[in-house]
């Protein structure tokens, strides 16, 4: 589910569709995996609000339903988008935890939860860098928010989809940083 879907208030959370769902699924003996998209255009008005440094971006996916569309993405590693992402795992954390058997952590995203980051356009790329972006940047936020669901999820298996980085914004070689 979006982040606007749990949180459309500030520190007011709505677990209930993955608390139903979760008791149907460990009722019938199976494993719950649980996961909130908390980034791109699934953050919530109230954060966008507090005017967090922003990217903007034309959707160029056509299988999406913003194609074409100037999407507002709050920039994943400015500590204002990273303070409010480990609250509300956090909570999530609290209210799911004792549940998951898995939990697939949404890790700075653009447009869906993966590391698909823009199209990989020129301007995209050149923009980004002028915002502060480098590998080192998208490592240390994923540090960040890697921890937060390992703390919040302490008995949960944790598996990360990694995507590709677009060409132009690799300037330097990601590096193994930690294995968990």
């Amino acid at each position: 589910l979006p982040w606007t879907s749990v949180e459309p208030t500030q520190g007011q959370y709505n677990f209930s569709y993955f608390l139903r769902e979760g008791a149907r699924v460990k009722a019938a003996g199976k494993e719950l995996l649980v996961r909130i998209n908390h980034g791109g255009k699934t953050c919530p008005s109230w954060f966008f609000a507090q005017n967090p440094p922003v990217y903007q971006t034309i959707d160029t996916n056509i299988y999406r339903a913003t194609y074409g569309e100037v999407v507002t993405i709050a920039l994943w590693w400015s500590p204002q988008y990273l303070a409010a992402s480990q609250a509300l795992i956090s909570a999530f954390g609290a209210a799911l935890g004792g549940i998951a058997d898995y939990v697939a952590p949404a890790l700075n995203n653009s447009f869906n939860a993966e590391w698909t980051i823009f199209s990989g356009e020129s301007n995209d790329a050149t923009e980004l860098k002028a915002l502060g972006y480098t590998s080192n940047v998208l490592l240390d936020a994923t540090m960040v928010l890697t921890q937060a669901y390992l703390a919040a999820f302490p008995n949960s298996l944790a598996p990360v989809a990694i995507g590709t980085v677009p060409k132009g914004l690799s300037s330097d070689q990601f590096k193994p940083v930690k294995d968990y």
